[in-house]
């Protein structure tokens, strides 16, 4: 997971999406790990407290459904 000041959709229409190719093949693939979901939390700079504490708890499920997959 990470966070970003571009939205989603802004981020794949300019770069497609290289954080997801680093994790994927270049960090995660040589840690034996099959399964990689990749969530991005944005825009950062403007978000609330609220919003934040909303993005810690979708992580925190995501992590634990991973871990329960392994």
């Amino acid at each position: 997971m990470n966070t970003s000041n571009t939205s989603p959709e802004t981020e794949a229409a300019r770069f497609g999406d290289p954080l997801d190719r680093i994790w994927r093949d270049c960090i995660l693939g040589y840690c034996s790990t099959a399964q990689v979901t990749r969530r991005t939390f944005a825009p950062l700079v403007p978000s609330t407290d609220a919003a934040r504490a909303a993005w810690l708890d979708q992580a925190a499920i995501l992590a634990q459904a991973t871990i329960s997959k392994a």
